[in-house]
């Protein structure tokens, strides 16, 4: 494209022509002065218009974009995430934007446009985030209304139902004050928590049911609340269902619980009627109770009874009730804490009680009744296991096998008397903190339980001797042969 001369350009052509032939060159002067203003002019026109093009283009993507990182931002589940994906994304995006435009004019003219329109979509976000916070602490609150309304319906006395209203009135102010609620809305929440209480009272019924005495008040308060169920408005069709459903169980659980906690009251009467019996007779400081005062004992079945009146009887006759017999008294120790035996011990009342005073003092038979107590712990049940282990290497020690039949008296109170002082050096181990495994059952160990067994085993010749009738085998002795003697004169003369 020639170069064509602007309008300052010209000025100087314009001063030096003159005359005829100076006013033409004149009116060529002012032409082309004028052709170099149209010039100008149309060159301006088409950059404005590259401009203008460039900026529009730039504007329109960046809407679009920002259109779709308001649309992802919004779908953010948490106000504080919606927030910063927006400011995040969206300083980005206007960065990089105005950065790809190469004309500055444009970028400024683009730049003050679209902080303009950043700052409208912003305050969008900033309402949006807070609909949100406004929701999720509705959702919330209504969810603690629930709980705590079910809490209401469950409290136990009015003292506890009280509490329960309290926090749901306080729950409904908190959320009032932080904004999730207006004055009408706040009302409107009162309105609700009111009838979630009455829900949970007909759905879950227990409040009710919870001060009944007897199966009669039972029934009594299902009628009623049957009834309320039958006509509360506040119900859907489907919570009314659930709540006739729930009564129901609820009345069940209640008439179920009554009967468990008459048989636990009748049970724990017996045995603590049976362990003061026992205390009382076997004790030799206390008078010796009448068969007419145990008898009368309503808490005791006959053989329970019988049993006793038996021990009355014996103390007042003389008889020594504090004898230990080894036998039984090692049967029922590993019968207590041996579990695979299929006659193990569970039960002090049925399964000791009748033994105590008959081979088993007072004494032991009440550490019995704590170890049978003491079966479900962890720690007991893992001792056990081990101690079982042991005794039972012990006892093939102590204790001769029975031999045609015979049975070892003897080496039954050696292993008991060896099995009571094992346990007692274990119960001061434990007393004293001390690892009793590490410290009675490892061999490597100097307070190792197996370093006894020998104080308490026999010869061979002494187990035949205390097993064997007679005190074992007896081999007759023959009179000696006198000095020169004949073989049949000696037969003679013993009469052979």
């Amino acid at each position: 494209m020639p170069h064509i001369p602007t309008q300052q350009r010209m000025a100087p052509l314009r001063a030096v022509t003159g005359g005829g032939a100076g006013a033409g060159l004149a009116i060529v002067g002012e032409q082309l002065e004028r052709a170099g203003e149209i010039a100008f002019a149309v060159e301006q026109a088409r950059t404005n218009a590259r401009r203008e093009i460039a900026l529009n283009r730039s504007l329109i993507d960046f809407t679009k974009s920002m259109d779709d990182l308001q649309l992802a931002a919004e779908a953010q589940t948490d106000p504080d995430a919606m927030r910063s994906t927006w400011n995040e994304q969206s300083a980005k995006l206007l960065t990089e934007t105005r950065d790809s435009l190469a004309d500055p004019v444009v970028q400024r003219e683009f730049e003050q446009m679209a902080l303009a329109f950043h700052e409208q979509r912003r305050i969008g976000i900033e309402r949006s985030a807070w609909d949100l916070t406004v929701r999720t602490g509705q959702a919330t609150t209504q969810e603690r209304i629930t709980q705590l309304a079910n809490e209401a319906a469950g409290a136990r006395n009015d003292v506890e139902r009280a509490a329960a209203m309290g926090k749901i009135q306080n729950t409904i102010d908190g959320a009032f004050a932080a904004g999730f609620y207006k004055p009408g809305e706040k009302a409107q929440a009162e309105r609700y928590a009111l009838g979630q209480v009455e829900k949970s009272d007909l759905i879950l019924g227990t409040a009710a049911l919870q001060s009944a005495r007897s199966s009669g008040d039972v029934n009594a308060i299902a009628e009623r609340m049957a009834g309320r169920i039958a006509t509360a408005e506040a119900l859907t069709p489907i919570e009314r269902a659930q709540a006739q459903a729930g009564l129901a169980q609820d009345v069940r659980i209640t008439l179920d619980r009554m009967e468990t906690q008459a048989r636990q009251y009748a049970m724990e009467s017996k045995q603590a009627s049976a362990r003061g019996w026992v205390n009382r007779i076997l004790d030799p400081s206390k008078p010796i109770p009448s068969a007419t005062e145990i008898l009368s004992d309503q808490n005791l079945d006959a053989g329970a009874a019988e049993h006793f009146v038996e021990l009355a009887s014996q103390r007042a006759n003389g008889v020594n009730q504090n004898v230990v017999d080894p036998a039984l008294a090692n049967d029922l120790y590993q019968r207590i804490h041996d579990t695979s035996r299929p006659d193990h011990i569970t039960s002090y009342e049925g399964q000791i009680l009748p033994h105590v005073g008959h081979g088993i003092p007072m004494a032991l038979g009440e550490q019995y009744r704590q170890d049978i107590a003491q079966q479900n712990d962890p720690v007991v049940k893992a001792h056990d296991e081990m101690l079982t282990k042991f005794f039972q290497t012990a006892k093939a020690q102590i204790v001769q096998p029975p031999a045609f039949g015979m049975p070892d008296p003897k080496g039954e109170s050696l292993y008991w008397s060896f099995s009571f002082e094992a346990r007692r050096r274990w119960d001061e181990a434990v007393k004293a903190n001390k690892d009793p495994v590490a410290t009675l059952l490892d061999p490597s160990s100097k307070d190792f339980l197996g370093n006894m067994i020998r104080h308490y085993q026999r010869s061979e010749i002494e187990k035949m001797h205390d097993t064997l009738p007679g005190g074992g085998l007896e081999i007759p002795t023959a009179e000696a042969r006198q000095p020169g003697e004949s073989p049949e004169d000696y037969l003679k003369r013993v009469g052979k």
